[in-house]
């Protein structure tokens, strides 16, 4: 046994001789990988990649799926944008669910915010400040519109959007920068080392911004002409007044218990000289404005309207609107029927429209007022008389040259185009832009509250048009076939009874609107006295009201208005006795 033992070690050498022998004596093809080569290193064979290491696959298949997320977000929070944008056009309010709904691509947006490029960064922004609007976080909105401005400034939506957060939070919006390129200096420079770091992140970055593939849709969906906002008339205050409007009735405004809706237009107006009353289509001309030093905007910035060759102008909108709006509704815009982008109509009679969209919204509201302000010089006047004879707009006027009250102050005002002022009841005025467009209705609803029938800003989860309500611009045109609301408190048998505004101490807008018609009735037929004019729009609204008004005080005076027409004329117009009620 012990023989044995001690003969281990050797035995143990030899077997290393052996194989130390083995390897020296190999041949050389097999010591690099021959065939049949016990330590020879595998070969992997070209397109044997994915079966011999399938661990390999995934990270691309993980990269992919993260693209397509990054992606997918995107294309979620521009598509609920447009949608929220058309909505802020049309005046509606995103239901709960929808809101929610927003909210959530916002942020999952928001996470891959560093992989987009500033357009889609400019969109998520935006969404958040009206998503904030809608859930009545002032602040959030302004600082969110405020970023998304700064992030992307030749987004005109952003640029709408920001202002709008400024004046609905009773701030004038401040003139943003947009953001300076990276130095592109040289080496050579102090500093250069660095700049060319940033250059390769630049690069890396437009790299990435090149891979997601998804273009940002916003730019021309909403609808205000900031460059008509006159932000020096901002701030200023309008004293209590007593005026005497053109047609010799009296104007009575105290800034503690009334909202006050000023449009100030002259003759001088863009496309005044024609027929206010047709929307018709047609290239916007610049105009002259005031420009100023100051860091804030502007009083009319350079230009007076929208330049079509300015960053695509409103020709260039490719929203995504439906035919079942109607023109008058979105005042100030045509929709097109062939499919083309929707092109602005003329200044003026797209102003004079949506004025009369915001009193026949207010009509019946005891604390909103209304009053057009012509500021031509007083050699005008009888020109401008003639100009409201034509056109017999519903709401009263007065001629600031002409006025003794407190209208005097703005004789002198340039008035390129029309422009509407909103006072509170302190007398401020925190709104002076056009009336067309989303800003001035939103701007009235926070001020004097929603007005009393459905309103402008209504409660809408999809694109239905809104309730087609009274409109006196409408009715006082011929325009249509609209009637003013039934009286609910009588029978469709028995007809109305006599009544006045006296009876039950109440002001019903059916009351309000024919005592508004008989007003410009006897302006009418007072200024067909003269040999220049006839009383033909007197004697139509006289008609008007005793076809639309039976039964009331305003037919009676209607009838004996009608005895006040000349003879001839009576001929003329075929007045009859029963007319007259004779």
């Amino acid at each position: 046994m012990s023989k044995y033992l001690l003969n281990k070690p050797v035995v143990g050498i030899i077997a290393a001789c052996v194989v130390i022998s083995s390897v020296l004596i190999r041949p050389a093809g097999a010591q690099f990988g021959g065939a049949g080569g016990a330590l020879a290193p595998t070969r992997i064979q070209y397109g044997d990649y994915d079966r011999e290491r399938p661990q390999n696959r995934q990270p691309v298949n993980r990269r992919q799926q993260a693209q397509q997320s990054i992606e997918t977000a995107a294309r979620e929070m521009d598509r609920m944008l447009v949608q929220i944008l058309e909505m802020v056009n049309r005046q509606a309010r995103p239901q709960p669910e929808m809101l929610d709904a927003s909210k959530r691509a916002a942020t999952a947006a928001g996470k891959y915010a560093s992989r987009y490029s500033a357009a889609l960064k400019c969109e998520i922004l935006m969404l958040r400040a009206w998503n904030g609007y809608f859930a009545d976080d002032m602040p959030t909105a302004v600082m969110a519109a405020a970023q998304a401005y700064k992030t992307n400034s030749t987004n005109r939506d952003a640029e709408a959007t920001y202002v709008a957060m400024s004046l609905l939070m009773d701030r004038k919006p401040k003139k943003i920068a947009p953001r300076k390129p990276r130095p592109t200096s040289g080496n050579n420079s102090r500093g250069g080392r660095r700049n060319s770091r940033g250059d390769s992140y630049t690069r890396t970055q437009n790299a990435r911004d090149a891979a997601v593939n998804v273009n940002a849709s916003s730019g021309n969906i909403l609808h205000l002409n900031v460059d008509a906002i006159d932000f020096d008339l901002i701030g200023r205050t309008v004293p209590p007044m007593k005026v005497n409007c053109l047609n010799s009735t009296t104007f009575d405004y105290d800034p503690a218990r009334s909202t006050l809706c000023l449009l100030f237009w002259q003759l001088g107006s863009r496309d005044a000289s024609g027929e206010p009353n047709n929307m018709t289509t047609g290239t916007p001309q610049s105009t002259p404005g005031r420009s100023t030093d100051r860091g804030d905007y502007g009083g009319r910035g350079d230009r007076g309207d929208y330049d079509e060759r300015d960053r695509g102008g409103r020709g260039d909108y490719n929203g995504r609107r439906g035919d079942e709006y109607e023109d008058d509704y979105d005042a100030g815009y045509r929709q097109s029927d062939t499919g083309r982008p929707p092109k602005r109509v003329d200044s003026f009679a797209g102003e004079m429209t949506a004025y009369g969209q915001l009193f026949g919204s207010y009509l019946a509201h005891p604390k909103v007022k209304f009053l057009a302000v012509n500021t031509d010089p007083v050699r005008s006047a009888p020109t401008v008389v003639n100009k409201l004879l034509e056109s017999p707009w519903p709401w009263a006027h007065v001629m600031a040259a002409k006025s003794t009250g407190g209208m005097a102050r703005y004789a002198n005002m340039d008035c390129k185009q029309p422009t509407l002022a909103i006072a509170d009841t302190s007398g401020t005025i925190k709104y002076a832009g056009p009336a067309a467009g989303f800003l001035a209705p939103m701007m009235l609803i926070r001020i004097a509250g929603e007005p009393p029938s459905d309103g402008s800003i209504r409660q809408s989860g999809g694109r239905t048009p809104p309730r087609t309500i009274f409109n006196p611009l409408k009715a006082l045109l011929g325009g249509g076939k609209q009637r003013p609301p039934a009286n609910t408190r009588t029978s469709g048998t028995t007809p109305p009874p006599n009544r006045t505004d006296e009876d039950d101490g109440e002001i019903t807008p059916e009351s309000y609107q024919a005592g508004k018609l008989l007003e410009y009735a006897k302006m009418f037929i007072s200024a067909g006295r003269k040999p220049v004019l006839t009383s033909k729009k007197g004697i139509d609204t006289c008609r008007q009201i005793i076809r639309d008004y039976p039964n009331t005080k305003y037919e009676q005076e209607a009838r004996m208005l009608l005895r006040r027409v000349p003879e001839y004329e009576r001929k003329r117009y075929n007045i009859t006795d029963e007319e007259m009620g004779l």
